[in-house]
């Protein structure tokens, strides 16, 4: 039972995590939305650049992110499923780019979202 709890207390804190970094995108402005269903930031830090799509609503989708840079384009580990209620995010390790943004592709209908430039 305690073995449980730990784990319990563990995800909480990991999803606690993950909606702070998600609202301090939002706060600072570099987010766009995705249609109704969702949001869809980016972040960097030097180091690289994480982005996260928060699903809120509609079918599941199977989307795929992108990191733009200029005229370079960097792939994450490929498509993924996402349900409404979850958020996914991927940490770009590149380095500082100078001025990048996300990409996030719908495989399913083509639709294509940007964040607005960070860096």
């Amino acid at each position: 039972m305690k073995r449980l709890a730990a784990v319990a207390a563990s995800a909480a804190v990991l999803t606690a995590g993950m909606s702070f970094a998600s609202s301090t995108a939002e706060a600072a402005g570099w987010c766009s939305s995705v249609g109704s269903a969702g949001s869809f930031c980016i972040t960097g830090n030097g180091d690289g650049y994480n982005v996260v799509y928060s699903k809120w609503s509609g079918n599941p989708a199977y989307v795929d992110f992108n990191l733009v840079c200029g005229s370079d384009r960097y792939g994450d580990d490929g498509a993924f499923w996402i349900s409404a209620g979850q958020s996914r995010s991927y940490y770009f390790a590149v380095g500082d780019r100078g001025r990048c943004h996300g990409q996030l592709i719908d495989r399913n209908n083509g639709g294509v979202w940007n964040t607005p430039d960070v860096g």
